[in-house]
């Protein structure tokens, strides 16, 4: 089909008049005509005009910095420039059209010149991120809601860098819903702050306490900040993905997390944000309520929602038919728009290829869109992503001098075998929480480099992680494979919205593959999806109160997990430290739900919980540092520990019989090991105490990796990742955290202090993988243990100021890649 010059024209002018409009249909349209009809003409003589076209349509709609970032130089020569003659005032801006391009500049920038605050520079901001930056600059409690690419995220740590710069002491947190994002957030954070500002991604004590520190933390590592509410003045909390209350199994924590950081301190401003959600600020809101039982209006949450982004999108769906050499093509986009035709179907890709041999489909779709924009490959497990990254790198050419650096640190920390290895010097590469923190970093730099042009990666996209692409190709739709659930049109919504990156690419394609037998990808090309948050504690109390009364009465290391199991957890950790807060947060989500009964539920809850605390004999205060844990199972070790605390330490000198000592009465009281037991009700991967014993032990001693996939049962280097991941860091370090806890409230002069105090701290160590404070000391300025442990800095607890010293003086001889990673922190550069 071919548009003439004088269609586009008509168009460029309404567009640019649906820019004005306060519908974001109208506003999404506008986008859209700009940035194709600016893509359309690349090339063509009259490429200057859709340039000015794109430049006053992205104006009017509040979006400058996105233009601006797009052209870099170009940019400003665009405002300044006039009319290129007086034959041809089309080419050029037009005075009176400069005057308005310059006043929205103005009117869209934050100035900070009068805050007397050194290096921070002006900002000019989209209108969703200058209406957003105003609520939180008044200091009001805010949420806002809005697509991946309209920069949430950024605006936060604007704000922070505005927040510590003008205020004489500052302690603000960042919470975030995994660990894979911690180093990706602590890093963009240490780069941007002043050297004065410290960036912690735990709590930890420290023998320089600092007036102004920013946390960044994950909901597990923020109890330790609750636990030392009275030490610290918070100001500010940023809750990313604000809809994790929902998920299964650590919706409550986040709900908890949240609810505690309210009640501990009311003066702090709140925030949170989230993609595409219509009721963003009510977990806020909501918690307010039964925390304050009357919210004043001084507590109300102001919300700033968009749906429009500033980055066009084409959604592709191709549906293969059984003997057919043609397939159907959908395409659509976030408007209305969406169309249907019939193509020619690849040759190495049929119908019974595409219903049952996932990995050859991913593999020639991948080939046939690898050339361009960076392409992401979705995969539902962490198995498949590997599988798939290495099918795809097959095909392709080893290059062994591709980045030589990290494929050799590769190789000496994991094992020569490591298929990471291979399929980056293909230029491939997978992405998911158990690759290894300096590995997964490393990665999603290369990557937004464009020196990577394929990541297969699992659901850590939709916790936040910031990996845009030019591509993404979604050929599964579930989550956890063929015995998991299949992702939600909000999920694979938030999945998607990873393409297309503003200040590098104004579009992108979303490619979804299935077949007539499933066509699974039809409902989701096309249009915007919202939802509105509910909380899992909401959904288990609303429909499944009866469930939760059956779980009051018992320890529930034997129950399943899941939603039901977390929730009744916390409901029994909540009511054990502040039954009227509970009773309020119980009474709230059952009004929130479709229960009739009501009065009925909330009677017999509160009855379960009652009897809870009167068979109980633990001090609330381990509870309280422990909310995760099942206060049943908690007692049970409280009073094992207290009647003979001497058997439930770890002396530093004898770590290894200690542990093998302690895991099997941690087993026995709390289920750790699946053996004798269904899977589902193991904390753990592992099968047997000796194994995750000597796992532990390895970890603890500092170990590399290529050591420790020696351990019995343990595959490979990604088994041994999971392992760690789930075993150690996660199900260990928790129970562990119960006894160091508990032995500060009995009995310990017949043991050594020494063994007392290592095992207070045990459950950190086994988080790091260290027991030495000098590296602990390290990670919390955001380095990976990997990095960390091939420092020498272990004769004092290291500062930034010292690392500056080490690395500048001429004896210090480091690893290139691990000198490249110090400098990635702003440190020796």
């Amino acid at each position: 089909m071919t548009v003439d010059d004088s269609q586009l024209r008509r168009a460029a002018w309404i567009a640019s008049l649906l820019a004005n409009s306060d519908d974001n249909d109208h506003r999404q349209l506008a986008v859209s005509f700009a940035i194709l009809a600016y893509h359309h003409m690349d090339g063509e003589i009259g490429k200057d005009l859709y340039r000015n076209y794109l430049f006053t349509i992205m104006s009017r709609l509040g979006n400058v910095p996105v233009v601006q970032s797009y052209f870099e130089d170009e940019a400003e020569t665009a405002v300044s420039a006039g009319p290129s003659g007086p034959n041809d005032p089309e080419d050029g801006i037009p005075e009176t059209l400069k005057y308005e391009l310059r006043g929205t500049e103005a009117h869209y920038s934050v100035l900070t010149d009068d805050t007397d605050a050194e290096g921070l520079d002006d900002l000019i901001l989209t209108r969703f991120q200058k209406n957003v930056w105003e609520e939180l600059a008044d200091g009001r409690d805010t949420a806002f809601s809005g697509p991946t690419s309209s920069g949430k995220s950024f605006l936060v740590r604007k704000y922070i860098e505005y927040l510590s710069a003008t205020r004489a002491e500052f302690c603000g947190l960042y919470l975030v819903p995994s660990r894979a994002l911690i180093a990706e957030v602590s890093a963009e954070l240490v780069n941007k702050l002043p050297d004065f500002v410290p960036v912690r991604t735990e709590v930890v004590n420290s023998s320089e306490p600092a007036e102004t520190v920013v946390y960044v933390l994950t909901p597990e590592r923020a109890l330790g900040l609750l636990e030392s509410s009275d030490d610290i003045d918070l100001d500010f909390c940023f809750v990313d993905e604000i809809q994790s209350v929902e998920k299964s199994e650590r919706g409550p924590l986040f709900e908890f997390v949240l609810d505690s950081v309210i009640g501990a301190w009311p003066e702090a401003q709140i925030v949170g944000a989230g993609p595409f959600v219509k009721n963003v600020a009510s977990p806020i809101d909501d918690a307010k309520t039964y925390i304050y039982d009357q919210p004043s209006e001084e507590s109300d949450v102001e919300e700033v929602e968009t749906t429009y982004s500033p980055v066009y999108r084409l959604q592709s769906e191709f549906t293969f038919k059984p003997r057919s050499n043609k397939l159907k093509l959908t395409v659509g986009d976030q408007t209305s728009f969406k169309a249907e035709r019939k193509i020619e179907r690849p040759n190495d890709v049929t119908f019974s290829t595409v219903k049952g041999n996932k990995s050859e489909t991913v593999r020639a779709f991948a080939e046939l869109y690898r050339e361009g924009d960076p392409l992401l490959v979705y995969a539902e497990t962490v198995s498949r992503a590997e599988d798939l990254a290495e099918r795809i790198a097959d095909d392709r050419e080893t290059n062994n001098s591709r980045f030589p650096d990290l494929v050799s640190f590769l190789r000496e920390e994991l094992t020569e075998s490591y298929p990471l290895s291979k399929c980056l010097q293909s230029g491939v590469a997978y992405h998911h929480g158990g690759v290894p923190p300096f590995a997964r970093s490393e990665i999603e730099s290369l990557y937004r480099n464009g020196e990577i042009d394929t990541i297969v990666s699992t659901t850590t996209l939709l916790e936040g992680v910031n990996l845009p692409a030019g591509k993404i190709l979604v050929v599964d739709h579930t989550v956890g494979g063929e015995k998991g659930d299949e992702l939600t049109p909000f999920q694979l919504q938030n999945l998607v919205g990873r393409v297309g990156r503003v200040g590098k690419r104004l579009h992108g394609q979303v490619l979804y593959v299935d077949h007539n037998d499933d066509r699974w990808a039809s409902n989701h090309v096309g249009g915007i999806t919202r939802k509105e948050i509910q909380p899992v504690t909401t959904e288990v109390l609303g429909k499944r109160p009866e469930a939760v009364v059956n779980l009051l009465d018992s320890p529930l290391h034997l129950t399943p997990s899941g939603s039901k199991r977390s929730t009744a957890v916390f409901l029994k950790s909540r009511y054990l430290i502040d039954p009227d807060q509970t009773r309020r947060f119980v009474l709230w989500r059952l009004e929130q739900s479709e229960e009739s009964n009501v009065e009925e539920y909330l009677k017999r809850i509160l009855y379960g919980l009652q009897a809870l605390r009167e068979r109980l004999d633990v001090p609330v205060r381990v509870v309280e540092q422990n909310p995760g844990v099942d206060p049943d199972v908690v007692e049970n070790m409280f009073r094992e520990i207290r009647d003979d605390p001497s058997a439930w330490v770890v002396h530093p000198e004898h770590i290894a019989p200690d542990l093998r000592d302690l895991i099997e009465r941690l087993d026995d009281v709390a289920a750790l090991v699946p053996k004798g037991r269904r899977e589902e009700q193991a904390e753990t991967r592992t099968h047997d105490t000796s194994t995750l014993a000597e796992l532990a032990a390895g970890w603890l001693q500092e170990k590399d990796y290529k050591t420790l996939v020696t351990v019995n049962e343990l595959n490979d280097v990604s088994e041994l990742l999971r392992t760690l991941r789930q075993d150690v860091r996660y199900a260990l370090s928790k129970y562990i955290k119960v006894v160091g806890d508990t032995l500060e409230h009995v009995d310990t002069s017949g043991v050594a202090p020494k063994a007392v105090k290592f095992t207070q701290r045990l459950n950190l160590y086994f988080e790091h993988g260290t027991s030495s404070e000098a590296t602990l000391r390290l990670m919390n300025l955001g380095f990976s243990r990997s990095v960390a442990l091939r420092l020498t800095l272990l004769d004092e607890l290291p500062t930034r100021s010292k690392i500056e010293n080490y690395l500048t003086d001429p004896n210090t001889q480091l690893n290139s890649f691990v000198e490249h990673r110090i400098n990635r922190h702003g440190i020796g550069e």
